[in-house]
């Protein structure tokens, strides 16, 4: 689909977290905007936006066959489906689950809109502090109005009793991105990973991004990004990327670039440019230090006592904690709804999602045209065996026939699962030390700035959404104050 206009203030790559807030904040400001987003619009919200590029939400065994968008294996890389809304990262001794469409990880994530634990923004440059981001948060939460789920769903009381018996402890109940008034309680009678056909679940797509588009951005979905070139050799930023619909490549102008492509999706684009197609030669050469896969780890509950009814109530309602010595949670995890005749068997059966704030500081590497790392359990030891004790105690006050901890590997197992794989791209005061600056502009590459999972600088240990929403921002907020005066004025 060809653009009507080739020149914009701002092009954002991306609409996760990052991306969605970004574009709502600067097209609110009167910038002239354009999303790029290589997934489809998924579920009831496409109506809005492009219908020829919307996908019905997948459900079902023969849903399920069309979620994988592909797979990346060492220097292989395979897509199966340009409209898939997952995608998987192989590393040596790490698995990344990550997704694709307009609205980016909102679209699958568990809803939680939690903040970082105290102390999280110390790994961060001076200017940014937990005060500063106290009224990013504020706002984050007044445009997707979380609030906790505190109605007795079965798996959540198994949960709560599980807890009570084997740690002699109390649950929390976290705020979740969910409109309980939709229906018969929307999102809160069944988990919603993947979307939710009332649009109970306040992804992205129909809360930021559609903020976006009521401003003037234009939001281009099913468009992948292919080269990144710098004013100096064009006198404009210009992006190259490719209409999977149409199978044409386009190239559009802008004068800042915001990269929000996923942690990885944003490694692989700058990787390519500084390596590959040297259009960023300059690029830090501590790209790719600092990754972090957040601590994730999955058990699996099998044959419990009694039924635990794993596919009512939202994906997670509730967690327990510790903060102690090392930071660290597992909640309860909702499974799909089952079909007979594997209903009694699955109603038996739970997930236990662990996070924590991990001291990994791993390094992503650039390899034959492929991302690299070899993170494994034993850059943290000592949280990973913190967290798979955590989640057996718990398990253990269900009863079940049997518990595997680091599901799917098993308890044997060094190798990592993660759904939330962070960093990679340091923040300080130099390209020698870093890659950008604390307003997340790159080094020696004005007007490229990132705002996704990647410039998050530590673990938090927490679903990170709520982190890299206000970030960006904040981020936001500066861009918008530095802008030129003629565009200013334009806006007044």
């Amino acid at each position: 689909m060809a653009l009507d206009t080739p020149h914009f203030d701002v092009i954002v790559v991306g609409s996760g977290f990052g991306g969605a807030v970004a574009s709502s904040r600067l097209a609110e400001r009167g910038m002239r905007v354009l999303v790029l987003e290589r997934g489809p619009w998924w579920g009831a919200t496409g109506s809005w936006g492009d219908r020829d590029r919307h996908r019905a939400l997948p459900h079902g065994v023969l849903g399920a066959r069309r979620t994988l968008r592909g797979l990346h294996i060492g220097t292989r890389s395979l897509t199966l489906r340009s409209d898939g809304i997952y995608e998987v990262h192989q590393f040596e001794k790490l698995t990344c689950l990550v997704a694709s469409g307009v609205g980016g990880g909102s679209l699958v994530y568990t809803n939680m809109i939690v903040p970082p634990p105290e102390g999280h923004f110390d790994a961060y440059p001076p200017e940014i502090t937990s005060a500063d981001m106290d009224s990013y948060f504020t706002e984050v939460r007044e445009c997707l109005r979380p609030a906790p789920d505190l109605r007795p769903h079965p798996k959540a009381l198994a949960f709560k009793r599980a807890v009570a018996d084997t740690l002699n402890g109390e649950v929390q109940y976290p705020d979740l991105a969910i409109d309980f008034d939709r229906g018969n309680g929307g999102a809160a009678d069944h988990p919603c990973l993947m979307g939710s056909r009332d649009l109970s679940k306040r992804s992205l797509d129909h809360s930021y991004l559609r903020r976006a588009a009521e401003s003037g951005a234009t939001i281009q979905a099913m468009c992948e990004v292919e080269t990144l070139t710098p004013p100096a050799l064009t006198g404009e930023w210009q992006i190259r990327y490719r209409d999977q619909t149409t199978g044409r490549s386009h190239v559009v102008g802008t004068d800042r670039v915001v990269l929000a492509a996923g942690t990885l999706g944003t490694l692989r684009l700058l990787f390519s440019a500084r390596d590959s197609q040297r259009t960023l030669p300059r690029l830090s050469p501590t790209l790719g230090r600092g990754f972090t896969p957040n601590g994730d780890m999955a058990s699996l509950v099998v044959d419990a006592s009694e039924p635990i009814s794993s596919d009512t109530g939202p994906t997670i309602t509730s967690f327990h904690r510790v903060d102690r010595e090392r930071s660290y949670l597992t909640g309860e995890f909702g499974l799909p709804k089952a079909r007979a005749p594997f209903r009694d068997k699955r109603s038996r059966t739970a997930i236990l999602f662990s996070m924590g704030a991990d001291k990994v500081s791993s390094e992503v590497s650039w390899n034959d045209g492929s991302l690299h790392c070899d993170v494994s359990q034993q850059d943290d030891p000592e949280l990973y065996s913190m967290i798979a004790t955590h989640a057996t105690r718990i398990a253990a006050g269900y009863r079940a026939r049997r518990v595997i901890p680091n599901a799917p590997f098993g308890p044997k197992s060094q190798r990592l699962f993660s759904v939330h794989p962070l960093g990679g791209l340091p923040m300080g005061e130099d390209s020698a030390t870093s890659v950008m600056n604390h307003t997340g502009e790159v080094h020696n590459y004005s007007g490229l700035y990132v705002a996704d999972g990647s410039i998050v600088q530590a673990a938090p240990g927490v679903p990170p959404s709520m982190t890299i929403a206000a970030l960006a921002a904040r981020q936001s907020d500066l861009i918008t104050n530095s802008r030129p005066a003629r565009q200013r004025k334009a806006t007044q």
